[in-house]
């Protein structure tokens, strides 16, 4: 998250596609270490994953009536990455000690970025005393 943040907030398609391969090597790293395999997995989960799939599917079939395929494929890629996010975070945060964990992580990350932008926003703000 941090690494994306600092990365153009990761809208670049450089920068998305990175980040994509990363998150996807990570699920791929959770399975093969057997972390997925004691995944409680019930209907929302389901839902939810075949719903981000859905819309990544679509978004894919767009590029054949759309005025830009490169533009749609792009969105369906973006859509692939939120999935791969989605996943990781479900075979990371399984039991409570990981959540807390994971979400001790997440606060970190979110308080370095804020603490980097208002400090960039210092720098260059010229107040007058």
């Amino acid at each position: 998250m941090v690494g994306l943040a600092f990365a153009e907030g990761g809208f670049g398609l450089e920068q998305r596609h990175v980040a994509g391969l990363a998150i996807w090597l990570v699920v791929v790293a959770l399975l093969a270490l057997g972390l997925g395999g004691r995944a409680l997995l019930e209907k929302p989960f389901f839902w939810a994953a075949g719903l981000i799939l859905g819309l990544a599917i679509w978004s894919a079939i767009s590029s054949l009536w759309s005025g830009s395929v490169e533009l749609s494929v792009a969105e369906a890629d973006r859509v692939l990455v939120y999935l791969g996010v989605f996943l990781a975070t479900f075979l990371i945060a399984q039991t409570d000690q990981r959540r807390q964990r994971f979400a001790e992580g997440i606060a970190i990350g979110l308080i370095t970025v804020s603490l980097v932008a208002v400090a960039s926003r210092c720098r260059f703000c010229s107040v007058r005393w």
